[in-house]
This record gives structure tokens, C-alpha cells and sequence, in this order.
């Protein structure tokens, strides 16, 4: 089909930055709830931080004039332990608001789906590799204080959730054919591989993105060995469906928005970034949340050409990188509820791990970013949020007089209107 949907810049002026020192900020969770905006990143930690070396989740909230009222507290972190699913890393937050009657009652709470990652060791002599991530859920009432599912506490007789020093329970699990790649087993409270260690194809599952739909929670999420998926569950926790997104390889923060257009009650969008050596922010669009406007290639010139010509959400900075991350400002249930929004980027420079270099062509090289003894040390310290405002609008069609996307009497009244008579123009049943 052809492109329906075009997004323009209505405010380019950088507002609500988060501009933590020393350290990086990526992946990030925006919704507006009671005239605050809360920020939810996956965030490093300076050198001396006990969770320095290892992802953990801030929250940063403006009130609407843009001052802070809380800067990057940090909310969620993993266990640091030998065991457990989330014992190495919490990462790539996102947050919904839901409620389920088998939950305290039906209150509303906060649920918030991250990666989860467990300590691997090497079966062969215990020595701790390179793990693979799975996603956890947490559930909260006020947005701030977190306590995360754990399969055998939420069961008789306990029925309880897990505190922050308690292991939590993977809701979505590393592919079997991961597990059977590199002889994953889980004995003994912990993760053990025959493989000497893991390669990039064993990276799990990671990237959730999480929208309430139809009264449902709606997890996007990447598999390294399958493309996306979408799993929808009732509870939060247990999930009763899952299928492939073809049209998608990139994960990408996805919101509805809930403004009818051609003849829809509203449509799925997502924001991505592909090659950030050479890549621009996108947007993609669906009315069904599983098709979408385009069909994603392994190609980078798809995204440096077509995409950065027809549907760029805006360009970098000079002198930056767009790292991923971008994403929109929706309600606490992932629903935007007009078609002018705020758009949440994520941009900095990169070092030589990252490949980049003063000499290889990288747009965005800075020594700030380089490794040192360890990838973890100055990682980041260029990288930074900020926001600034946008808008979706229809293309109209022919006969489409209004640009509401439908050809309908409120087209052939416009004309009535504006010239006294449709058949001084034209006739406009002939037209379209």
C-alpha cells in the first residue's frame, strides 16, 4: 500500500533533557499520567556504584513546567547473585497500567516488563560466561516501588509477589533452540552450558514493549533467533498467545493512537533506528498491530535512502549518532490519544568498541566513548535523552476535501459550503 500516515516536527526545540553525567541512559519508557511525565531508562552506574558494570532502571518524572520532581532514581536493579533470573542485569524498560481481577482485587497497578538476565557457567569448570537475557515483570502501585513475579511465591500457599533482594521468574524464556544450541540446562538454582561460550545468536529474548489492548497486555518483543514477536496475556504474567511480526527485524518501541482515521478506530506506530554509524530515527505504522506499512530488509541502504526520504522522524544532531531507543509519550496504557505527540530520542557519540573511529567514515566519533580496560568504563557519557513535539497526520486521498482520510459527505458538504453550488467545480460523485 501506499504511505497513508505523514509525520512533521511541529517543535524542534529539546525539551525535559535528563542529562545524566559520567554515564549512559538508553532504552526509554515515557507516559503522562496527572500532569507529570515519567521517564523510565536503562542506565549505567559511575565507577564505585556496587552496580557499576551491570543495567539497572531509573525514573526520572517532570512536572509540566519541565522541572524534575524526581532525578533518576533508580528503581529496579538485579540481584547480583549466583542465581536467579535476573541475577546479572535489569534492562530496556516498559510500563503499562493494568488491572486483572485475580490481582489484589482488580486494583489498578503498574507493570513493568524488562530484560532479565541469569548468570551462565560453563559446566566444565563453573567459570561464569556470557549470559543470555529473558524478560521479567514487576508489578506496582504507585510507579516508584517495584515487587517482581516469581512463579513458585505467586502459587499456594504464598501468593505473593517477590522483594527487590528476591529472585524473579522469566514470563517470556530462552528459545528452546537456544537451550539446545549450547546445552542450556537450569540445576541447582543455576544456568549451566556445555559451550565454551555463547555468541551473538544466544543474546534471548529482550526489547519488550508492552501496550493494553482490547483490556489485553500486548508484549512486543525480539528473539535473536526469530525476528519479533507478539504474546498477549490477561494476568500480565501468563500468556496465552503468541505470533511472528514478519514485517519487523528492528525492535522498536510501539504505542497506539487512538484518533480514528480512514475508517479506523486508530493504528499501531513504532519508532526505530537501523546502522546508527549512518542511520536516521523512523517511524512505521499498522492498523492491526501484526501488518505494518513496510516490510523490513537486511539492507542498510533501505534505511539510510528510502526511509531517511519518506519516513524520518527527524534527523540527528550534527555531530551525534541516533543510538535506538526513540520513542513517544503515551498514557499509562500505552495509547496516545491524539495525533500530536512528543517524541522521547536517544542520541550520542561512539567510541572504537563500537566501531567507530576518526578515520572509518563514523558521523559521531568521540574518544569520550572509547573503551577503557573494560566496556563499562565511560560508556556512555555522551549519550542523552530529550524530547520535542510532532504530529501524525492522514494523506488525504482524492475527493478527500477535509483530510479526515475518508472520502464521505462531510467532503461533498465542505464544498457546498465554501462555493455555493458542488457543480460550479465539478462533479464531485464523478471525482471519486
Amino acid at each position: 500500500m501506499g504511505k497513508e500516515i505523514e509525520f512533521t516536527v511541529t517543535n524542534p526545540t529539546p525539551i525535559y533533557q535528563i542529562n545524566r553525567p559520567d554515564t549512559y541512559d538508553v532504552s526509554p519508557n515515557a507516559f503522562e499520567e496527572n500532569g507529570e511525565i515519567k521517564v523510565y531508562v536503562c542506565g549505567g552506574s559511575p565507577p564505585g556504584d556496587p552496580y557499576h558494570g551491570h543495567d539497572t532502571i531509573y525514573l526520572t518524572v517532570f512536572n509540566g513546567d519541565g522541572a524534575k520532581v524526581i532525578d533518576s532514581q533508580r528503581v529496579l536493579w538485579p540481584l547480583l547473585s549466583s542465581t536467579g533470573d535476573d541475577s546479572d542485569m535489569a534492562c530496556a524498560p516498559s510500563v503499562v497500567k493494568h488491572s486483572t481481577s485475580g490481582i489484589d482485587g482488580g486494583k489498578e497497578k503498574y507493570l513493568m516488563y524488562y530484560e532479565c538476565a541469569p548468570k551462565f557457567y560453563r559446566k566444565s569448570d563453573n567459570v561464569e560466561i556470557k549470559y543470555s537475557t529473558q524478560i521479567c515483570v514487576a508489578f506496582s502501585n504507585d510507579g516508584i516501588h517495584w515487587q517482581k513475579y516469581n512463579k513458585e511465591l505467586w502459587s499456594d500457599p504464598k501468593w505473593r509477589f517477590a522483594t527487590m533482594d528476591e529472585p524473579a521468574t522469566a514470563v517470556i524464556q530462552i528459545n528452546p533452540a537456544i537451550k539446545q544450541r549450547y546445552g542450556i540446562e537450569y540445576t541447582n538454582d543455576k544456568y549451566w552450558t556445555s559451550a565454551t561460550g555463547l555468541t551473538g545468536d544466544a543474546y534471548g529474548v529482550g526489547h519488550p514493549i508492552a501496550v493494553v489492548k482490547n483490556n489485553e497486555i500486548w508484549l512486543y518483543y525480539f528473539d535473536s533467533i526469530g525476528n519479533i514477536f507478539l504474546s498477549k496475556s490477561n494476568d500480565g504474567f501468563h500468556f496465552f498467545s503468541t505470533e511472528k511480526i514478519s514485517d519487523m527485524i528492528i525492535p522498536s518501541e510501539i504505542r497506539y493512537v487512538a484518533t480514528p482515521m480512514f475508517g479506523h478506530d486508530g493504528f499501531f506506530v513504532k519508532l526505530g533506528t537501523h546502522e546508527p554509524l549512518t542511520g536516521v530515527p523512523y517511524y512505521n505504522y499498522s492498523w492491526d498491530g501484526v501488518h505494518w506499512a513496510y516490510q523490513e530488509p537486511w539492507d542498510a541502504t533501505f534505511y539510510t535512502n528510502y526511509l531517511a526520504q519518506n519516513f524520518a522522524v527527524k534527523p540527528t544532531t550534527p555531530g551525534k549518532c541516533a543510538l535506538g531507543g526513540d520513542t513517544l509519550v503515551s498514557d499509562p496504557y500505552g495509547v496516545i490519544r491524539s495525533q500530536d505527540v512528543t517524541v522521547v530520542v536517544n542520541e550520542g557519540n561512539l567510541g572504537d568498541g563500537d566501531g567507530c573511529t576518526p578515520t572509518n567514515g563514523c558521523k559521531c566519533y568521540s574518544s569520550a566513548e572509547d573503551h577503557v580496560v573494560t566496556m563499562w568504563d565511560h560508556r556512555g557519557t555522551t549519550w542523552d535523552l530529550y524530547m520535542y513535539k510532532g504530529k501524525f497526520s492522514p494523506i488525504p486521498k482524492p475527493g478527500d476535501l477535509n483530510g479526515d482520510g475518508k472520502v464521505d459527505s462531510a467532503d461533498f458538504n465542505k464544498i457546498v459550503v465554501e462555493f455555493g453550488h458542488p457543480y460550479t467545480i465539478f462533479d464531485y460523485n464523478v471525482s471519486v
